[in-house]
């Protein structure tokens, strides 16, 4: 048996010299432990491997142009709802500026109307003084035309004629009904 071992003394001298055993050297025992499983997962498990990578890379390449395209849509929309927000900040400006013109209307003609209404009213509280104090004044006439024709009447009575009186009456009748 010693033939046998002799020429692979030499390639594993530390294999055979000890025997058989547990290798505690950590560095040689992970070398041969990776070396056996890269052989296995090549050999035996190399296809399944790159096909899982295949189908991972198609997957993320779909997922990627996905996203892209999802973020093309979204820019786009976002210029779209942009545009919107212009166009309907543009139509609150005017319709803003419309109500404060229209608002300013009504209040100029609030005014107007209002200062119409207090002349008028004041207009009419005038006229209406002035009526008052027309009715009094014609009222004060008429009882001083009557108070003087009584004095007049009275006075003649005693100091004239009935025929002298009724003569006089007469012109200062007319003169009285000419003067209103």
């Amino acid at each position: 048996m010693n033939n046998f071992f002799t020429p692979w003394t030499s390639v594993f001298p530390q294999f055979l010299g000890e025997g058989f055993g547990i290798n505690t050297n950590l560095y040689e025992t992970n070398v041969l432990n990776l070396a056996v499983v890269l052989f296995v997962v090549i050999n035996f498990g190399g296809s399944v491997i790159t096909d899982i990578l295949s189908l991972r890379r198609t997957e993320i390449l779909n997922a990627l142009s996905t996203a892209e395209a999802k973020a093309q849509e979204a820019k786009e929309q976002i210029q779209k709802e942009e545009t919107e927000l212009k166009s309907i900040e543009e139509k609150a400006q005017t319709l803003l500026n419309n109500a404060k013109k229209n608002a300013e209307r009504g209040r100029t003609l609030l005014l107007e109307q209002h200062k119409k209404d207090l002349s008028d009213t004041y207009d009419a509280f005038i006229l209406r003084k002035f009526v008052e104090q027309r009715e009094v004044t014609d009222g004060l006439r008429a009882i001083a035309q009557n108070f003087a024709c009584l004095r007049a009447t009275t006075r003649l009575e005693k100091s004239m004629a009935q025929k002298d009186h009724l003569l006089i009456m007469d012109k200062g009748l007319d003169l009285f009904s000419k003067n209103l």
